[in-house]
């Protein structure tokens, strides 16, 4: 899969200026935003092994007490300035670390709630998770120095519930596996980026793989609604750089032909009006997937003047 990162640079922050909802910064800045030195590293990880074993004698060996936990929005820092990250992801999940060690570091969820419904909601939503895993999260958020994942590991082992099954290993992997791709590119830009923010938003996938839409792709009307909505939902892409002044857009878009072919398979054959693609004419897939990008091309029209590079694995949009 590409992944493309589109770059609101400099020349893009008239954009903040021009909303009435945009997010005021607070003077604060990140404490945790120096990493860690050696000598601090071997305290923490001592600290939180104690920590650790503590928790699994008090839980008898297993992943312990599990408890709802409620995303906070985090607020707006000045020290985040240019280092302010929107992920955008077909179907997003939330991070277990957006509750625990990287609380202080996501601006705000937001999703499309519907496939009919083309305007962002802002969401608050509310996580069940081990006690001992947000108890791990809050003390690595409430340190004064930002410690590495990779300086973590020797913890990991820890992390296991009587099963032997993993609970976490602080990068978005939990007994379950992976909780998502936008999860995973979280963590490792919140790991490697200590001082940066995050918004988490979806991007208009779902409304575009609707099955009424995506399966009936080839009809001349459907067109006309993927084009108007890679439209709107770019308008609400940009709402979203307005209101929290983004500098940077992660956002995994490209789709191969064999992954198209896989998904339109996978969704669409059971339909009574399936159609296989041997049947659609090859001038109306190319034109349906020539569609995809214009989503991108939307959004970086809200810019100025816009420099593009690419390479075989990834695209640069940066504003001048």
């Amino acid at each position: 899969m590409l992944c493309i990162v589109l770059s609101m640079c400099l020349g893009c922050d008239e954009l903040a200026a021009d909303t009435e909802d945009h997010v005021q910064t607070s003077t604060r800045t990140h404490p945790w935003a120096r990493v860690a030195n050696e000598a601090e590293i071997a305290q923490s990880i001592a600290e939180l092994r104690d920590l650790v074993d503590s928790g699994i004698a008090a839980f008898h060996g297993g992943p312990g007490l599990l408890r709802n936990y409620e995303f906070v929005p985090a607020p707006m820092l000045q020290s985040s300035e240019n280092q302010r990250i929107l992920i955008l992801e077909g179907s997003i999940g939330m991070p277990d670390s957006a509750l625990g060690r990287y609380k202080h570091r996501v601006l705000g969820i937001h999703v499309f709630p519907d496939e009919h419904t083309f305007q962002y909601v802002e969401q608050f939503p509310v996580k069940r998770q081990s006690v001992l895993l947000y108890l791990v999260g809050d003390y690595l958020a409430k340190l004064p120095y930002h410690v590495p994942v990779v300086s973590l590991s020797s913890i990991y082992e820890s992390l296991k519930d009587s099963n032997n099954l993993q609970i976490e290993t602080i990068r978005g992997i939990s007994s379950g596996g992976l909780s998502g791709h936008s999860v995973t590119i979280f963590e490792i830009l919140a790991d490697l980026n200590p001082e940066a923010q995050f918004v988490i938003a979806t991007s208009p996938d779902n409304l575009v793989y609707a099955k009424d839409i995506f399966c009936n792709f080839y009809e001349e009307n459907i067109f006309a609604q993927v084009e108007a909505i890679n439209h709107t939902a770019a308008q609400q892409v940009v709402g979203l750089i307005k209101k929290y002044n983004i500098n940077y857009i992660n956002i995994s878009e490209a789709k191969t032909y064999d992954k198209f072919v896989w998904q339109y398979q996978n969704a669409c054959k059971v339909r009574d009006d399936y159609k296989p693609l041997e049947a659609i004419p090859a001038a109306k897939i190319a034109r349906y997937l020539a569609l995809r990008p214009h989503f991108l091309k939307n959004i970086t029209e809200a810019c100025p003047v816009i420099r593009a590079k690419y390479s075989a694995m990834s695209g640069l949009f940066c504003c001048r």
